[in-house]
């Protein structure tokens, strides 16, 4: 009998003699694919002809982690429990559904349990995979998927997206009349809790230091949707004369925003221009971030 690794050629590999018909292989590599020919010997210098190759892969010798299972789950957090068989190190990778192994977030932990919080948002369907690192010895083979889905958000804690906000950024897709803006007449907003358990803010917007103010609101509902609470309409003295609007996107679409995370808030709205007066081009967008303090 002759091994060796899969695409190795006869003879120079590993030979072995015997004169039973089985025989155990050892000291092989796990994960490895092998290549194995016999052939009858009938003498000193009488052999058969060569069978194979016939292929084998070794199993891994890191123990793919057994029993992978929900242990709560919440809006914006679950836990998954496993047990660990003889191992003492694991990767965790999850994502959303459908998501390809090697695209996902990934931990690693030492114990046989964990709380996923990044990236987690409500109502939403994830997929978990755990394996065994062993060191040197590589990975076990991933688990079967774990799916879950996060529970719907029905209402914000109490202390969720309230207090000062640092106004961070506010980058505008456009140069107004003079590029001068556009600026916000406040360095902080503050958020505060609004009807419907939902939040809501407003600060002083200057299209173009040149221009005048306007003074609107946002609405940050308990589902997760950014709404515009005040749609108004700004005169620009340009060449002929043009009014612009400010709304959340060209079909004024509402747009999410994270309500498992409320250390930073960012969203885009846009300026809609109306006329010819040189003022731009339209559905112009302006990315706005906040900083909670």
């Amino acid at each position: 009998m002759e091994i060796g690794e899969q695409g190795f050629t006869p003879g120079t590999g590993s030979t072995y003699n015997t004169s039973s018909d089985y025989f155990e292989f050892q000291n092989l590599n796990p994960q490895t694919n092998y290549n194995i020919y016999i052939q009858s010997k009938c003498g000193t210098s009488d052999f058969g002809t060569v069978v194979g190759p016939t292929t084998i892969t070794t199993q891994s010798s890191c123990t793919t982690p057994e029993n992978l299972h929900i242990g709560g789950v919440s809006t914006c957090e679950f836990t998954v429990n496993w047990s660990g068989v003889n191992e003492t190190a694991w990767e965790v990778e999850y994502g959303e559904s459908g998501f390809s192994l090697g695209t996902g977030t990934v931990i690693n932990t030492s114990d046989t349990y964990f709380t996923l919080t990044d990236n987690i948002l409500p109502n939403t369907t994830y997929e978990v995979y755990v394996r065994a690192n062993c060191g040197s010895a590589g990975y076990s083979n991933y688990t079967n998927a774990l799916v879950i889905t996060t529970e719907t958000m029905t209402s914000l804690d109490a202390t969720f997206l309230e207090g000062d906000y640092l106004i961070e950024s506010i980058t505008d897709g456009a140069f107004t009349a003079g590029g001068q803006g556009p600026i916000v007449g406040e360095q902080y907003v503050y958020i505060t809790a609004g009807s419907n358990n939902g939040r809501y803010f407003n600060f002083t917007y200057y299209p173009d230091a040149f221009l005048n103010d306007t003074y609107f609101e946002f609405q940050l509902t308990n589902s997760g949707l950014v709404e515009v609470g005040i749609n108004d309409t700004l005169s620009y003295s340009c060449d002929q004369g043009a009014t612009t609007s400010i709304i959340l996107g060209p079909s004024n679409q509402d747009q999410p925003y994270n309500v498992c995370d409320d250390s930073v808030l960012e969203f885009t709205f846009f300026e809609l221009y109306h006329g010819t007066g040189g003022c731009g081009a339209s559905d112009l967008p302006i990315t706005i971030r906040l900083t909670k303090q």
